[in-house]
């Protein structure tokens, strides 16, 4: 298997995997938080019926399954040096795309709370 050097995104890649190890696990666990936000808000629906827990074990499931990739994508394990490569980049694109849908949902949220009705 060879490793791609030349792949779109690979200068934020590359700046993601030089911040330290803190700042990464913190932006591995922003990110399966925006994609925990955002199926709940497919689920939200279900959440006064009898389907309330299945929603919310998938939501939890979900969450855990993004921040374990993104561990693996963005920390690594023990001695492990960390090299960008396009699946790093397509987890990096796909979850700023999560984190720009739950600000939208956010900022309605806030929008729909606080303007006047007229």
């Amino acid at each position: 298997m060879t490793q791609t050097n030349n792949f779109p995104l690979r200068r934020l890649t590359l700046r993601i995997l030089r911040l330290p190890r803190l700042v990464r696990i913190v932006i591995a666990a922003l990110f399966a938080f925006a994609a925990v936000i955002v199926v709940d808000r497919v689920f939200a629906p279900t959440y006064y019926t009898s389907a309330a827990q299945s929603s919310s074990t998938i939501s939890v499931i979900v969450g855990v399954a993004v921040y374990s990739f993104g561990w693996w994508a963005l920390i690594g394990f023990t001695g492990e040096e960390r090299q960008p490569s396009p699946i790093i980049g397509l987890y990096v694109l796909l979850s700023v795309i999560l984190l720009l849908i739950t600000l939208a949902l956010v900022l309605g949220g806030i929008t729909v709370t606080y303007l006047p009705s007229s």
